[in-house]
């Protein structure tokens, strides 16, 4: 992938937002899908978020990194995010959430940009097959 269409940056400060400050994570999702997340491994840390959210809360509200493990682990799946040592990356990454909304809107339009990049692709793909080019 190349800039245009991911971001590990803003993916990451997404994320690390979500843990810092949970009260995060229905504004970011209201701008992007689930599935704009271009990496896997992100893409299964945000499911753990959101379990450690919903079915695992601290008393403060908070999410916990030892939550989110323990989360991924019954899933077989920390080893698929990169471990603990990512997750503490990611929580690194941010020093607060108060730009998740901004970064939410980087990886959103990075999504859309492989959208477009695919059905470019396929409209490209149709062409070439009726010999129009």
């Amino acid at each position: 992938m190349n800039e245009h269409t991911a971001a590990p940056e803003a993916e990451a400060a997404v994320l690390g937002s979500m843990i810092l400050e949970p009260d995060c994570i229905d504004k970011v999702l209201g701008i992007m899908p689930h599935d704009a997340f271009y990496y896997p491994e992100n893409r299964l840390l945000l499911e753990a978020i959101l379990e450690a959210r919903d079915k695992h809360p601290l008393k403060d509200g908070k999410i916990d990194i030892v939550v989110i493990r323990d989360s991924l682990k019954r899933a077989n799946q920390l080893g698929n995010v990169g471990g603990v040592d990512y997750i503490v990356q990611v929580v690194e990454s941010v020093p607060g959430a108060a730009n998740a909304e901004y970064y939410a809107t980087i990886v959103k339009e990075k999504a859309l940009c492989r959208e477009l990049n695919t059905a470019g692709g396929k409209i490209l793909s149709m062409i070439e097959e009726r010999g129009d080019v």
